[in-house]
């Protein structure tokens, strides 16, 4: 276990997380629920103050590439059922994994403006980041949803 892992797994259950079923950000993003995984490192970015920026950019560009890995769990999914016709890489699929990726950047951006955010700024910087990723993990929710109805019908179909 690294340093900063038992120091998260500290806090955590210093602050009682422990007891929830997202108690660390692995165990958030392994719950299969992405706003699990956004909501645990919300609580950890909006303590800090301007002066953490980098600690807070740092975590928040984490939370970046836990998005970048949700969407590649979804392509792997969607590809494992590339054979039924009904999971053929239609344009609506496509179309909803670009608006991830486009949301991934818009998460990736607020994160990168964390470091460069002044004392007066820093609040409004913080939640611009929560709310890109509160819309991400939304998103990533209901493509989720969305593929599991597919594999579903691929299921009964007796594919």
């Amino acid at each position: 276990m690294t340093k900063t892992t038992s120091l998260l797994a500290a806090m955590a259950l210093a602050t009682g997380l422990a007891a929830g079923p997202a108690a660390t950000p692995a165990a958030a993003a392994d719950s299969g629920n992405f706003t699990d995984t956004v909501e645990y490192s919300w609580s950890e970015i909006k303590q800090f103050s301007a002066e953490k920026s980098e600690t807070a950019k740092r975590r928040s560009q984490e939370l970046v590439n836990e998005m970048d890995a949700a969407i590649e769990r979804l392509e792997a999914r969607s590809e494992r059922l590339a054979d039924d016709a009904q999971a053929k890489a239609s344009e609506s699929w496509q179309e909803t994994l670009e608006k991830l990726r486009d949301m991934r950047r818009v998460a990736a951006k607020q994160a990168d403006a964390m470091g460069d955010a002044s004392a007066g700024a820093w609040d409004e910087t913080k939640e611009g980041f929560h709310n890109a990723a509160n819309a991400f993990a939304d998103a990533y929710e209901d493509a989720k949803d969305e593929l599991s109805t597919v594999e579903e019908t691929s299921s009964d179909d007796g594919s």
